[in-house]
């Protein structure tokens, strides 16, 4: 019986498509000369208004907007942080971080950058060439 139910929760979830409501990873690194690195990764389904209902923004998608897109997402993203996010460090109590923002993976990493390479050889030469200084490539067989 508890296979059945487990088997058709799942089932259940994937139809809906449900996710769950993103983290908010924060991290610290803290020296003892009293520097401090803090690094939170914010979702943009966290402004949103159903987080659990809202898509995750993709590359190919985020790749498609303007600067003033981008900027906007910054603007949530700076307000999102001072209405949710409190830092209190002892013995000084509060603190208000300067942060600095940019856009990254999921995963932390920087985002890709995907390029479709052209068709036929010669322009993929060209496209090499072009791309990263070099005249000839020794490509496999």
């Amino acid at each position: 019986m508890k296979p059945l139910l487990t088997g058709l929760f799942c089932l259940l979830s994937a139809l809906l498509g449900a996710h769950s409501i993103p983290d908010v990873p924060v991290r610290g690194n803290f020296q003892t000369g009293g520097e401090a690195e803090i690094t939170i990764e914010i979702n943009p389904r966290n402004w949103a208004d159903s987080p659990k209902l809202a898509l995750s923004l993709e590359n190919k998608e985020f790749l498609t907007y303007t600067d003033a897109q981008r900027e906007e997402l910054l603007k949530q993203t700076r307000a999102w942080v001072a209405a949710y996010l409190e830092f209190t460090l002892e013995p000084i109590g509060r603190v208000q971080p300067d942060f600095t923002y940019d856009f990254v993976a999921e995963t932390g990493k920087p985002l890709m950058i995907t390029v479709e390479p052209p068709k036929d050889f010669q322009e993929l030469k060209a496209w090499l060439a072009n791309k990263f200084g070099r005249k000839s490539y020794l490509l496999p067989a």
